[in-house]
């Protein structure tokens, strides 16, 4: 049997918030430098996490989705491919690919588990040469984004696992997100990528869940 990885994207393969940074390189009208100070802000960030806690709704990514409201999928998936040579490449965390590269040699089955949107995942998937990718799902009429999403896996990467069969514990999991914590409970072997603005949740949920174990890798 082989090996089953699971990696995380944004953060993790690469120091990026992929979602937000395709958004930005994109062209938008004045109206979209205000929303992003906007929800940037102590405001925004607050009303933006009383919606996720109340409604599960991350009202910041929603608006910032629409944005992409009449582009066609194969637009995207250009716009996505530019992307990733001219933005995400540069930003590589070349430890975690190191790993990546060295599970691939020993015929591991690498699936990546992000809430990026789907077309940057599909391409992430190709170009890291994964086995297979789940991402947030957008909604498609007659082959273009209505700016809305289809199934959103932000917060819900376990769930979106289990239903496409993967069995737990897998024997790794890669991961900078400390909603993972569930995924690294139920893996074999850890590996933490961690940034100061997290350390010190990181801290408590590792001595929390006791993972000593785990090989801890530190970005600025």
């Amino acid at each position: 049997m082989s090996r089953v990885v699971l990696i995380d994207i944004d953060g993790t393969l690469f120091n990026s918030n992929s979602t937000f940074d395709f958004l930005d390189s994109l062209p938008h009208g004045k109206w979209y430098g205000f929303y992003r100070k906007v929800g940037a802000s102590i405001f925004g960030r607050i009303v933006n996490k009383l919606a996720i806690i109340l409604f599960s709704k991350d009202i910041i990514r929603m608006i910032g989705i629409n944005c992409l409201k009449g582009y066609s999928q194969k637009k995207l998936l250009t716009l996505g491919e530019e992307f990733y040579d001219n933005f995400l490449l540069q930003r590589k965390n070349s430890e975690v690919f190191n790993m990546l590269d060295e599970e691939k040699k020993n015929d591991s089955k690498i699936i990546l588990a992000s809430a990026t949107l789907d077309f940057l995942s599909e391409i992430i998937k190709k170009r890291v040469m994964a086995d297979y990718a789940i991402a947030t799902e957008l909604k498609y009429k007659n082959g273009c984004c209505v700016g809305k999403i289809l199934k959103d896996r932000l917060g819900r990467k376990m769930d979106a696992l289990v239903e496409t069969g993967i069995s737990f514990p897998v024997d790794m999991t890669i991961t900078d997100n400390v909603t993972d914590a569930r995924l690294l409970l139920d893996s074999l072997s850890r590996v933490i990528v961690i940034y100061p603005r997290e350390a010190n949740k990181w801290a408590r949920i590792i001595k929390k869940y006791n993972f000593k174990d785990a090989k801890l890798l530190h970005y600025e």
